[in-house]
């Protein structure tokens, strides 16, 4: 709302700007998407650092699969990624007209998480969108609170997306990205995003799915572990 508030001439820009662009190509509108997310960004006095980029795949059709910190999530991995990318989103996070504008832009899914039998549906609409080459952003563990650096639960249901479409899945460690959104101050701030290596199909297809998001969940912790152990001997 801050950031809302301080940049109130940029957000109506930016609203019309998206509205004007909605039936571009999805390579034009991320690149729409990805410059408003610079410039909030810098506006928010924020650093993303990217590290590991060469872990994502040459070829379109995979899964990101990411902690989940805050609000500048998605928009962290905006900023360290050129390749276009949609997201499934929870329909309650989205309620505010410049934000849905944003998502739409992006081409977002929107879930219900009480609607089942609606979330099996959109999660077919994602795998074949998949199998068609594009690629999706999904946060295993549902919502964030104040959980900081510390991972919560991840949920497997979000893996039949992966199993129908047979995708490479690409772990994200997010690392302090809780800091430009949830801590009140205006002071510069730094984050970073790591691409992990990523899992392909015949590494997992033997896995149960609660094997295979505890085996996700494993390699970002053991990333988090490491930023740690290197801050702590700072």
């Amino acid at each position: 709302l801050l950031t809302i508030i301080l940049n109130l001439h940029i957000c109506v820009y930016f609203y019309f700007l998206m509205k004007k662009n909605k039936n571009e190509s999805t390579q034009n509108k991320y690149k729409i998407a990805k410059r408003i997310i610079k410039k909030i960004t810098k506006r928010n006095r924020a650093t993303v650092k990217v590290c590991n980029e060469e872990n994502i795949p040459s070829e379109n059709g995979y899964v990101m699969l990411s902690n989940h910190q805050g609000r500048f999530d998605g928009l962290a991995i905006i900023n360290s990624c050129d390749i276009p990318f949609s997201a499934v989103v929870d329909v309650t996070r989205s309620n505010f007209p410049l934000e849905k504008r944003f998502l739409d832009l992006l081409e977002c899914k929107y879930i219900k998480k009480t609607n089942y039998r609606e979330i099996i549906s959109i999660f077919n609409d994602v795998s074949n969108d998949i199998k068609n080459g594009k690629n999706y952003l999904i946060f295993p563990e549902g919502y964030y609170k104040d959980n900081k650096n510390t991972l919560q639960t991840f949920h497997s249901g979000c893996l039949n997306v992966v199993y129908q479409s047979k995708c490479p899945i690409v772990p994200i460690c997010l690392y302090d990205t809780y800091k430009v959104y949830n801590v009140n101050s205006l002071k510069k701030v730094s984050c970073e995003v790591h691409y992990l290596k990523p899992i392909y199909y015949d590494e997992y297809c033997n896995l149960r799915k609660h094997e295979l998001i505890e085996l996700v969940k494993s390699r970002i912790q053991e990333k988090i572990d490491e930023l740690n152990n290197k801050n702590a001997t700072k």
